[in-house]
């Protein structure tokens, strides 16, 4: 494959040469409405058959169409972003005063200057 790997039929993995290798996407099957996420690590497939990704067979699988060849999917790239942990006392959050499990109110954290 394009990322130097040998290709493993039995993971998750997609050929495009519309994202970059490594690119985390969601294959949408139009017809059933199944999805599955899957990563690019190769290039393919051959632009004049007007394709925008090819799956493993796990992911088509995933997707229930093995033995159909094509099917039309929306594909969406999945974006990447990290995250820090707030302590738990930071006051960030706080409970309504309705008490109703699942709601809560954000609260500004304003320093004096």
């Amino acid at each position: 494959m394009a990322n130097s790997q040998r290709f493993d039929r039995h993971k998750f993995t997609a050929a495009s040469w519309y994202y970059p290798l490594g690119t985390m996407i969601r294959v949408v099957n139009v017809k059933n409405g199944e999805s599955v996420v899957v990563k690019i690590t190769d290039r393919g497939p051959a632009l004049h058959l007007q394709r925008v990704v090819d799956l493993s067979e796990v992911a088509a699988e995933r997707l229930g169409y093995v033995g159909q060849g094509l099917t039309p999917v929306f594909v969406y790239p999945l974006t990447h972003f990290e995250t820090e942990s707030a302590s738990f006392d930071s006051g960030l959050v706080g409970a309504p005063a309705s008490q109703v499990p699942g709601e809560y109110e954000a609260n500004a954290i304003v320093k004096p200057m």
